[in-house]
């Protein structure tokens, strides 16, 4: 894990209507989380990190970004800092970077010698006229447009991209942009990382695991059809595969290869599709045909 957890900001504290950044002091001796005990929970599924704080030995001036009315969209936090420096880590050549935020990935890619060229794709002009000023330079590229909208319109190639557009990292973000993103990304991106994607896909991997648990844990087994169609938006990361899993009522190992193949395709939708469109909630439900399906992945 990379602990560096310093980044070298400058950005002027100011205000518009709905944006401000804001600059507070964590003061020396004050305990600092860098892996919280939910993303270390998370993470059980691929590299595992382990939970840590450290003891500031001096003050460290952070910053937020935060929106009128809906709250911080980002900090230069030591975590969140050193989230984006494990991300940043293989990145190179042109770069694109969905969400300016508060700068910190482009400053991290800014001091990287091998990204030739970031451009970045911010919506708010407010975001831009507050940050990028601070975080510009000769490899840099600021365009104001939807990412989403970008993506779909572009006719540029890119080696790698960086997507952060969200603040939550609820795993509901996995279905609303990250899955949708890489969709729009196929044929033009390389290689993409999105912030915080393996905590979100780990929290998929723990509520595909309560097929194992007593029904009194997982309660979406004793629903009706009815009660458990409603249940889709409550769950739709993990429906189709709760679908399967009623309809075909597989032993413990099918069970467990097909939530396998559900999570190593599920950011792939043509991939998962191939799968699991059938079992989706707009589909028709069909039966006896996934279980050879996914033996053959």
């Amino acid at each position: 894990m990379n602990t560096d957890f310093t980044i070298n900001l400058d950005i002027p504290e100011a205000k518009t209507e709905n944006f401000e950044v804001k600059k507070e002091i964590l003061e020396a001796g004050s305990n600092v989380v860098l892996v919280s005990i939910r993303e270390s929970f998370f993470s059980y599924h691929s590299n595992y990190k382990k939970a840590c704080s450290i003891i500031l030995e001096k003050d460290l001036h952070i910053y937020k970004l935060i929106e009128k009315d809906r709250g911080t969209w980002m900090t230069s936090t030591p975590q969140e800092v050193v989230q984006m420096r494990e991300d940043a880590e293989g990145i190179k050549g042109i770069v694109l970077v969905g969400g300016l935020g508060l700068g910190v990935i482009v400053k991290i890619l800014n001091d990287n010698q091998e990204v030739k060229k970031i451009v970045i794709v911010e919506k708010e002009k407010d975001i831009v006229k507050l940050v990028y000023d601070s975080v510009k330079s000769s490899k840099t590229e600021i365009i104001v447009d939807d990412l989403f909208r970008y993506l779909k319109n572009t006719k540029r190639k890119f080696d790698w991209a960086f997507y952060d557009i969200w603040a939550p990292t609820g795993e509901d973000i996995l279905f609303t942009h990250i899955r949708p993103l890489y969709k729009l990304s196929k044929g033009k991106i390389k290689n993409i990382k999105c912030w915080q994607e393996k905590t979100m896909l780990g929290q998929m991997v723990h509520s595909l695991l309560d097929i194992q648990c007593p029904e009194e844990f997982a309660p979406w087994k004793t629903l009706n059809d009815e009660q458990f169609k409603k249940s889709y938006n409550f769950s739709r990361t993990v429906w189709s595969y709760r679908n399967w899993y009623r309809h075909m009522k597989p032993d413990v190992q099918s069970a467990k290869i097909a939530a396998n193949n559900y999570i190593k395709n599920y950011l792939d939708i043509d991939k998962w599709n191939k799968v699991w469109k059938e079992w989706d909630y707009k589909e028709n439900k069909k039966k006896g045909k996934l279980k050879c399906q996914i033996a053959n992945q």
